[in-house]
């Protein structure tokens, strides 16, 4: 199942390959000498690691495109719903808040 901000499954990203299960497990078509596992685990590894650099910088661009395009539409409905509070003039009658209470007991 691929992830939908970086377009990858998550277990490529982490391990560089996708997991094999039963259901789609295929025989491998490759046939090795005895003498050459170390050499071919090694050329693996390798690849294995060149693949993991390539596919998360991918999800790493693709993420970065998405995070810009949810920010330019969040800030496109911000900037369509703020509205600015007025600006008092100079001389302008406002209702003020009395900040001292008549007494002592008085309401809060």
């Amino acid at each position: 199942m691929e992830n939908s901000a970086t377009g990858s499954i998550p277990a490529f990203l982490l391990y560089g390959y996708e997991f094999m299960t039963a259901a789609i497990w295929m025989i491998p078509r490759e046939y090795f000498v005895e003498g050459d596992w170390e050499e071919t685990i090694k050329e693996r590894a390798i690849m294995i690691q060149e693949k993991l650099k390539e596919a998360r910088e991918h999800a790493r661009l693709k993420s970065d495109e998405k995070k810009e395009k949810k920010e330019k539409k969040e800030k496109a409905v911000y900037d369509r719903t703020v509205s600015f509070r007025k600006q008092f003039e100079i001389g302008e009658e406002v209702l003020m808040k009395n900040i001292l209470p008549a007494s002592k007991f008085s309401d809060k």
